[in-house]
């Protein structure tokens, strides 16, 4: 059994820090609270209650709710808003459908979910930073508070930007931020151009022809031609995208037959998994390699296999430079030491945005490496605007 882990310790110095710190047992306690709590895309009803609740007493300007669905948009306006300049806040709030074997105090009392991508500690950096910023007010413009319901595979972001969220509030750039626990606690984590990989999902249907395992011969077994496949989407990799490109190709999950019939060869077999890439020319070329393989391999058997190529999120770009009308919109005394920030960008942009500053949501990726250390994360969700107020890249997906 571990020991109790000890109160996080704040490294970070500064005015804004220490009023920060100051209220960091409260933001614990929320997100502890929203932990106990999970729910999924788009049922975020508990959680967006929370959230309204929070804003109003963190003293925000405006609190719309009903966008997107379950989606909640909390406004406040620095001292003085004369410059003009709207700047976007985003966090998501759902929870994925998997089981907590976890034994502390706040694990998910609703069984069969989870906040197992840490959307429960996004929600409270984004309450922490709305604090923090209704409190001090020290900048030129209007914040606005973007809490996304359904990030995992509902398309949130785009939900919320159909419901008119851009019309209602027109940022000029959306930053935010993803947990990352594999990177030291206290820091976050920039990159160059690509940040994170379109996520696709494959689904491949296997049709042969059942029978008696004895008697294989008169079969066209589905789960030989699955096993082939299988192994020949590896070489799409390898084999079919340049060695300078990236891309995943795996299958997660197999399903045919019953484990109770040990002696019956199924007629169908069903795989599903993923393809990641960076560009939407290595991207078409995975699925028109894999579409090819599965084809001619099942043809090859007898039998024949239906892809299903869903493309479910774009891939996230960082935008390569602020552009002209980039202008500080908040103090540059506020730094965060031992953190950085990156901007990511996919898709979903307005494609007649100004081309200035597009109208975009842009995740952060920021790392802590237990779900609690929230100073330091809730200071990097206010100060991801100290460097530059860039043209931040489009809508989240992770």
């Amino acid at each position: 059994m571990k020991a109790a882990a000890s109160a996080p310790r704040l490294q970070a110095s500064g005015r804004a820090f220490a009023h920060i710190a100051s209220f960091y047992p409260e933001i614990t306690a929320f997100r502890r609270d929203l932990h106990a709590h999970p729910e999924l895309g788009f049922e975020e009803v508990y959680t967006s209650g929370r959230v309204r609740e929070a804003l109003r007493a963190c003293g925000v300007d405006e609190i719309h709710d009903g966008i997107g669905k379950t989606g909640v948009v909390g406004v406040i306006r620095g001292k003085s808003t004369a410059s003009g300049h709207m700047i976007g806040l985003r966090a998501d709030m759902d929870a994925l459908p998997m089981r907590e074997d976890n034994s502390f105090g706040w694990r998910s009392a609703n069984d069969g979910l989870m906040h197992g991508c840490g959307h429960d500690g996004h929600t409270a950096m984004l309450v922490g930073a709305a604090r923090y910023l209704a409190e001090t007010r020290d900048f030129d413009g209007t914040a606005v508070l973007i809490f996304q319901p359904g990030e995992k595979g509902f398309a949130g972001a785009r939900v919320m930007i159909e419901d008119g969220l851009f019309d209602r509030f027109p940022v000029q750039s959306v930053y935010a931020m993803h947990n990352w626990p594999a990177m030291p606690a206290g820091t976050v984590g920039i990159n160059r151009g690509a940040m994170m990989a379109a996520a696709d999902r494959v689904t491949i249907e296997i049709k042969g022809k059942g029978g008696h395992g004895a008697h294989a011969y008169q079969t066209i077994d589905p789960v030989v031609v699955a096993a082939h496949i299988i192994t020949a989407a590896q070489t799409i990799v390898s084999r079919s995208v340049r060695p300078i490109d990236a891309a995943v190709v795996s299958i997660c999950a197999v399903q045919a037959g019953d484990l109770g019939a040990m002696s019956v060869i199924p007629g169908e077999a069903t795989l599903v998994g993923t393809v990641r890439t960076f560009s939407a020319r290595v991207q078409a070329q995975v699925e028109q390699r894999l579409t090819e393989l599965c084809t001619a391999i099942a043809a090859g058997f007898g039998a024949t296999a239906t892809i299903r190529y869903e493309r479910i999120y774009p891939a996230t770009i960082k935008t390569p430079r602020p552009r002209p009308c980039s202008r500080p919109m908040w103090p540059s005394r506020w730094s965060a030491p031992r953190t950085s920030i990156a901007a990511w960008s996919p898709a979903w942009a307005p494609k007649t945005s100004p081309s200035c500053c597009r109208k975009r949501l842009a995740p952060i990726c920021a790392s802590a490496r237990t779900p609690t250390a929230a100073p330091s994360c809730t200071t990097v969700a206010t100060t991801s605007m100290t460097r530059s107020c860039r043209s931040a890249p489009h809508c989240m997906p992770a």
